[in-house]
């Protein structure tokens, strides 16, 4: 199994949200040394390659064909399919990341590790809560972690350096998952 990072974009370019997440998922490489893959829903080849440059990925899985509908619905139906072969999916704790993560979370019937602040071992996360952001330590024992990374906890990585291959993945709607390499 390998960790999933789900990145964000605007059709243009990846959002710097997307590196935050990139470090938490690197942190929690170190602790089971698995592989990172990054998962670019819509955009094109032009945002899969900025993908495949960040230091650290593997893997960048390119779904930009195959389901209708909105790119948070699009994003969890992709996740839906891939999930499987993930011990950790991270995706950044913005509005999109968070009801994306909440919506697969849900499905898979497992907890939802959000707005982590720090990583603490494989299955042991940090948060803050309440206005005097005391920390607290969450521990999950989910097949699949679904975790959302607080952005601003975690220094992004670089933007550059990395050599990941590229495949295209295709999610039909009835989650039947296609992989093609580039």
């Amino acid at each position: 199994m390998t960790i999933l990072v789900v990145a964000e974009h605007d059709n243009i370019a990846l959002k710097r949200v997307t590196l935050h997440a990139m470090a938490a998922a690197a942190i929690i490489s170190m602790f089971t040394s698995r592989a990172v893959h990054l998962l670019v829903v819509g955009g094109g080849a032009h945002i899969a390659g900025d993908a495949a440059n960040i230091p650290g990925v593997t893997n960048v899985l390119l779904s930009s064909a195959g389901l209708a509908g909105p790119l948070s619905a699009r994003t969890s139906a992709t996740l839906l399919a891939v999930a499987k072969d993930y011990s950790h999916i991270v995706l950044p704790a913005t509005m999109d990341g968070g009801k994306i993560a909440a919506e697969v979370a849900i499905q898979l019937g497992v907890d939802l590790l959000d707005d982590i602040t720090a990583v603490s071992g494989e299955h042991e996360f940090e948060r803050q809560i309440g206005s005097n952001h005391t920390r607290v330590t969450a521990r999950s024992s989910d097949r699949v972690k679904v975790i959302t990374v607080c952005p601003f906890a975690f220094e992004p990585v670089s933007a550059m350096g990395g050599s990941a291959s590229i495949a295209n993945i295709h999610v039909a709607a009835g989650l039947e998952l296609v992989i093609e390499a580039c």
